[in-house]
């Protein structure tokens, strides 16, 4: 039994003692007279005394009846709230104001219970609750419904709102690729309460409370005081499951967008393992376009993530590749697709000063030795094996212009430190629209010469050659700066011929301070100069490579690693020159198109028109809406429904690690709300109902005050009138 008004008026039960009091104190005491016939008088007078005794007492006990009845009416007691056997909501009490905070993040995609389950998601569970919530409203009151995607203004419903209203507002709650922010949804919270005309006021936080999401929970200590000084109640909903276990994959790529076709290219394929147990086990298979198995393999993993090295093979051709992996308690972050164009060659022009040399004596052979050896294995039904997968042509570097450098992939300096303003320009256009010039200054090199020349395009200026002369006793070795390139590293593995084992007998060293702004170096050597540096320059660049691509200053032209090395130079130069197939969420897709007139495919089936823009000569389509994760297909013209051309919007899966918060971080989160965690609506509305009160009976103690009132006064006139 519960009490709605103060304890105070428990002091009055005290007034029960009132009856008990007055009959003590006007009780007539016996008074024994001698007297001769006093013995018949005795026996007749205790015959009648033990017949008013009993009266007296049942007078007494209604009127302290009455009392505690007029006691209990003023404290209006209330029996005990007990849950609703439907399972719905508790209904608010009149003139509440709650506010219910859901957790929309990707980690509330994961299965509502964990492992075997078999239900719903977590995110399904809190939607149901708060359409419990939204049917629970009463008048007066209010209730405000916000999703923790960023945004700061709730739903507010009025009570008795109609069912469509409450489905309608439930269909607008969306899933968000982002982190739900806990912290900015309670300010949301802070400032309803504020203006809220209503005194009792609760806030629902349901949530999977995933690290991703919380972050540190002391954080929250302020806007949990500013709750409690506003006198909030706050109630919170877990969906998180212990034993919930989450597979997820990141990412695919080769670092780059187009490939060659048949040469074998490594795919970087990095998967992670949430979970409790110290193993798991799940199955990866990538797939192309039409559903076959490029590659199946059974992976154990530890609770981290992990980088496969995954080589595949592709056609020439736009490609569509789909890693999956075993479907677990969080299926949506198990599927990933990428996009990929495979191109049937690459286009290199070669620009040299006239040279004379033959063999091995000039760096051409070398060069050539090397495109020769990074050929990559024509494969059936792939690439025809008479098909070079290199068009490299030798130029002189005086014939350079438009028309010499148009339609390449990537243009080599080689040996060459002068060049006029013509030559200048159409080389830094070249670099404008996407194409990759690599300088090689060589022994014959004058560094003054070549400074002026290439000021506009060369990351770094030049000085002398570090040594007067080759010394085969010293030597360096190249040290990979940019570590985090994962195609650069493969240069590091003995598998792609280790860059490093490679000796550097002499290099022009680069002037101190000359580094420019945008500039970084790729490689440099054991003793700190720079061998290889980039310059970003429009959608293509500049690299400068320090020791010439000969034999003269290093044994790099017989180790395995100088094919290597061309082959992801060209790679790289070919990806600049195509516009991005895998793009971030927001970032514009443009692409050049043969007709004005064409149709984009967005991922859920709409078509959107586009219209080319003339832009140097090329038509190019631009869209901007990329803000839908998945495949879009752009088609060549808008009545032949050809296939077209695909690109992929990134999904964000920061919420694929959903482990649960450690006790210490839970203990923390519970001390500052000043409640403990709910793990099930069942618990959620026993912790609601403590502060809630059931039926009423002051009604029946006004009854049983009257009652006593009326009997005490009908016995009392009756037997001691």
């Amino acid at each position: 039994m519960l009490f709605a008004s103060s304890s105070a008026w428990f002091t009055a039960f005290a007034l029960c003692a009132v009856p008990a009091v007055i009959y003590l104190i006007f009780r007539r005491k016996r008074k024994d007279v001698a007297w001769g016939a006093v013995y018949i008088l005795r026996r007749l007078l205790e015959a009648k005394s033990r017949t008013s005794a009993w009266k007296q007492y049942a007078v007494i006990a209604l009127r302290t009846v009455a009392f505690a009845a007029l006691a209990f009416a003023f404290a209006r007691p209330h029996l005990l709230w007990k849950a609703p056997s439907d399972g719905s909501f508790p209904i608010a009490p009149p003139g509440t104001h709650r506010f219910v905070l859901v957790d929309v993040s990707s980690s509330m995609d994961a299965r509502a219970g964990g492992a075997g389950s078999g239900g719903g998601t977590r995110m399904d569970a809190a939607f149901s609750l708060c359409r419990k919530a939204m049917e629970a409203a009463r008048f007066p009151g209010r209730l405000d419904v916000l999703p923790m995607d960023g945004r700061d203004k709730p739903f507010t419903l009025e009570p008795q709102v109609k069912a469509a209203s409450i489905e309608e507002t439930i269909a607008r709650m969306q899933r968000s690729r982002l982190p739900a922010d806990l912290e900015k949804g309670m300010q949301a919270a802070i400032v309803a309460f504020r203006s809220s005309p209503f005194e009792r006021r609760e806030l629902f936080i349901l949530s999977d409370f995933s690290a991703a999401d919380l972050g540190e929970p002391e954080r929250l200590s302020g806007p949990f005081r500013t709750l409690q000084r506003l006198n909030v109640r706050v109630c919170c909903l877990t969906y998180a499951t212990p034993d919930a276990a989450n597979f997820a994959i990141h990412e695919m790529t080769p670092q780059m967008d187009v490939l060659l076709a048949g040469q074998a290219t490594i795919f970087h394929v990095t998967v992670g393992y949430y979970g409790a147990a110290q193993e798991a086990d799940t199955w990866l298979t990538i797939r192309d376009g039409r559903g076959n198995a490029l590659f199946e393999d059974a992976l154990s993993l530890a609770p981290s993530t992990r980088t496969l090295e995954v080589p595949l093979t592709l056609p020439a051709g736009d490609h569509l590749l789909t890693a999956t992996l075993k479907e677990d308690d969080h299926p949506s972050d198990n599927v990933l697709s990428r996009s990929f164009r495979v191109v049937p060659d690459l286009r290199v022009v070669v620009l040299q000063e006239t040279d004379l040399s033959t063999g091995f004596e000039n760096p051409r052979e070398w060069l050539t030795q090397a495109m020769t050896s990074a050929a990559p294995t024509a494969e059936a039904g792939h690439q025809p094996a008479s098909r070079k997968p290199w068009t490299v042509d030798y130029v002189n570097s005086a014939q350079i212009g438009p028309d010499i450098l148009s339609d390449r992939d990537a243009a080599i300096f080689l040996d060459v430190d002068t060049l006029d303003s013509d030559g200048l320009e159409a080389a830094r256009l070249f670099a404008v629209r996407g194409g990759t010039i690599l300088l090689a200054p060589g022994p014959t090199a004058d560094p003054a010469k070549f400074n002026e020349s290439f000021a506009s395009l060369s990351p770094a200026r030049l000085r002398s050659p570090q040594a007067g002369e080759v010394n085969p006793d010293t030597y360096q070795s190249a040290v990979l700066e940019k570590a985090d390139d994962l195609l650069l590293r493969e240069m590091e593995s003995p598998g792609h011929g280790n860059i490093g084992n490679a000796r550097f007998y002499r290099w022009f060293e680069t002037e101190q301070g000359s580094l420019a702004s945008d500039a970084e170096v790729l490689f440099s050597l054991s003793g700190g100069s720079p061998l290889c540096v980039f310059r970003p320059i429009g959608r293509g660049g500049c690299l400068l490579w320090t020791a010439g691509l000969g034999m003269d200053w290093h044994s790099m032209v017989v180790h395995p690693s100088y094919p290597v090395f061309f082959s992801r130079l060209l790679n790289v130069a070919a990806a600049r020159r195509q516009f991005a197939r895998n793009l971030q969420p927001g970032q514009p897709l443009i692409s050049e198109v043969a007709k004005p007139e064409c149709t984009l495919v967005r991922p859920g089936g709409e078509k959107v028109p586009l219209t080319a823009v003339t832009v140097s000569g090329k038509l190019l389509v631009r869209y901007d809406r990329t803000d839908s994760a998945g495949t879009y297909t752009l088609l060549p013209d808008r009545e032949e429904q050809a296939r077209g051309t695909l690109y992929t919007v990134r999904e964000d899966r920061r919420e694929s690690d959903y482990r649960t918060l450690d006790d210490d971080r839970v203990r923390s989160l519970e001390r500052q709300m000043g409640s403990a965690l709910c793990h099930s609506e069942k618990q959620l509305f026993a912790a609601l109902g403590r502060g809630y009160t059931g039926p009423s009976l002051m009604t029946h103690a006004a009854v049983l005050l009257l009652v006593a009132l009326l009997a005490e006064a009908g016995l009392a006139r009756r037997w001691f009138a």
